[in-house]
Parts: C-alpha cells; structure tokens; sequence
C-alpha cells in the first residue's frame, strides 16, 4: 500500500482515536462547568504574564470568566505577609540546618554590638534586590521558555518608589504551565539555598532562602488562585474595557486602586457555573493558616514592646515540664536578646486557624 492510499484510509483503529481525541476535550468542556468564578481579588506575582490566543485558535471562541489582580489598598497586608515569611521561614530553616549537621539549635542570639547600621541595612537590601530578585525572575523566564515563550526582563516602581523585577511574555500558557512558571523560584532557590548552606556549613545562604520565600508569597498565592479553575482554562491579559467580567475577579475598590499591569484574566470556550472545587477548599484553608500565623507573630510583637516597657523584657509562652514551647524572648547577661519560637507549635495553631476559618466561610456560603 503506498503513501497516499495510507493517508487517504481511515482505518477503525484511527476512528476509535479520533474519538478518544474527542471524548478528552469533551471532557475538558464538561469538568470547565464544575467550578465557580466568583474567587475575590488575589495577589498578583511580581512576575507578570501577558498572554495571547495563538493564532490557531479564535478568541471570540473563548469568554472571560475572571481577572485576578492586587488592588493598590492591599500592599500594606502583603508587605505584612511578606515580613512574617522571611522570619518564619528563615527560622525553620535555621532548625533544618542545625538537624542535617547534627547540632541542636537553641533559637537566635541577639547581639546589639553586632546589628548593622543604617547604611548598612541599606546596602544589604540592595545587595539582596540582585543576589535574589535576579535568579528568582530568571528561573521564571527559563521556566517560561522552556514552555515555548520569549520572556523580557525589567524593572518597574511599585508603590512609594520601591522597586521590584519582573519577567514577562506575550506567550500563552495552560493553567498547569503557568503554576510551574509561577512557583519554580520558590522551589529551587529554596532547595540549592538549602544545600549550599550544608554544603559550606554557613548560616549565609539561609537568608537568601528567606529573603527568596518572602519574595514569593505573590507567585504561591496566584498558584493557589489558578488551581481553582481546569486544566483547560486559558490565562491572558484582561478585556480592552479593563476587566468587567460576567462574575469574576473585577476589582471593587475603584479604578485608582487597580493594577492592570499585574492583572492576568481567564478565559475558557465554556461556561463555568458556581460550585466548590477541593482546590477551593485548599486555598481556603491556607488562607486561614497564613492569616492566623500573622495574627500570631503581631499579638507576640505586642506583648515584647509591652513588656519592655513595664518589665524586663522576658516572654516566655511555655509548658513549665518543657513539652511544648510556643515563643521565649529573653535578654541575655550581656544586654542581648534570646529568642526562641516553636515553629511547630506556630504551624500546629495556624492549622487550627486555617480549619476554623474554613468552617466559618462554608458557613457563611450555606443557602439560608
């Protein structure tokens, strides 16, 4: 048989794939109408992904569902978030270290003499802006790359000047495809941070591991958004009127507080109805955590500042058999602090605050 009468049969092996071929994407449209649009506004990742329709496919074939962006009144709450990543993580981190090369870790000692000046907090701010901003865009271009887009680089002002680096690209991506742009920062700087400071039995990198988790709040936090919607959603730059939407994400705290740079839509060929999804559930669950673990470290913020102002200085939350240790801030004989956190007491009371907060939000959504 030759090569045009091969190419011309179709065979009952080749109409049985072709109707496998079509039953999956059947099945794409079908698992599209199982989960609801109506997620709030999320933090968007300093890496912003501007997405276009390839040419094989019609955008009029696809309709808006959602845009996911960070209104500008929100800043402050993640800059917190941020700040209670770095000290947690760096914590743990610090504890991980000690158990790989077989020391006890006894918490963090600090020394007046030893804490940097002004200038040079600046200069160490600077110095992470590069030695972590860098590799943690690059490895969102790499990944973006190695799923056939063009990323560009940059830098951009955020809000009150500050600086930050991005990577973007006019590529499309699937949902799967943007969740692993979104989060390879966070896992491999995390993991070859953590070997290195092995490796060179140095407390160094660990910081550098911190500073990076810190960094990535927003990219966990759009991953997190992503995973409520099926695999064949499309993700891509917002409408030309700047986001209205048929029950998304639109942002209801006015147009100054938008951010359209960082804004990412979805899109998909079908509609998606209101229902719970467990990637809905999760996201719930972490948004509790996270939420009563900051709460957490500002209540022991507060009772530090107070008891430096009416007592020693000394906090001690505490089993007295030592079974259980939740924070220990003492000063030291020589004008120094001792600080102590059970990270695993903090991770046990932020799941119990994830589950809570999770109860109260089904709660809330029950039909009445």
């Amino acid at each position: 048989m030759d090569a045009k009468t091969r190419t011309g049969t179709r065979t009952p092996e080749h109409e049985q794939r072709a109707r496998h071929k079509r039953t999956r994407v059947d099945h794409c449209l079908v698992e599209a109408t199982a989960i609801r649009t109506d997620t709030p506004n999320s933090f968007v990742t300093n890496c912003h992904l501007f997405a276009a329709v390839t040419a094989t496919d019609d955008r009029s074939a696809y309709q808006h569902l959602s845009s996911l962006r960070a209104p500008r009144s929100a800043a402050g709450r993640w800059a917190l978030c941020s700040a209670v990543a770095f000290l947690y993580s760096w914590y743990v981190a610090l504890d991980l270290h000690g158990a790989a090369l077989g020391r006890p870790f006894d918490g963090v000692v600090v020394d007046p003499s030893a804490l940097a000046s002004g200038l040079e907090v600046v200069a160490l701010v600077v110095g992470a802006f590069f030695v972590v901003a860098v590799p943690h865009e690059l490895l969102h271009g790499a990944v973006m790359r190695y799923f056939g887009g063009r990323p560009r680089y940059g830098i951009r002002t955020a809000r009150f000047g500050i600086p930050y680096a991005y990577a973007e690209t006019q590529t499309d991506y699937g949902r799967n495809q943007m969740v692993a742009i979104l989060v390879a920062p966070i896992v491999v700087i995390s993991v070859v941070g953590f070997a290195l400071a092995v490796g060179l039995d140095a407390r160094w990198p660990l910081v550098l591991l911190a500073a990076n988790v810190a960094g990535s709040v927003g990219d966990c936090w759009m991953a997190s958004r992503l995973l409520e919607y099926p695999e064949c959603v499309r993700v891509g730059p917002p409408p030309a009127d700047g986001g209205g939407n048929e029950g998304g994400d639109g942002d209801e705290d006015g147009a100054e507080n938008r951010d359209e740079d960082g804004a990412l839509a979805i899109y998909s060929r079908s509609a998606i109805p209101q229902s719970r999804s467990p990637a809905r559930v999760v996201h719930s669950f972490l948004v509790g955590t996270v939420g009563t673990v900051v709460v957490l470290a500002l209540a022991l913020v507060v009772l530090v500042f107070a008891s430096l102002a009416f007592d020693s200085g000394a906090v001690v939350l505490a089993d007295g058999d030592g079974n259980w240790l939740l924070f220990r801030h003492e000063p030291t004989a020589d004008r120094g602090v001792l600080i102590e956190v059970g990270h695993r007491v903090v991770a046990a009371l932020g799941a119990v605050g994830g589950v809570l907060w999770l109860g109260v939000g089904r709660g809330l959504e029950a039909p009445r």
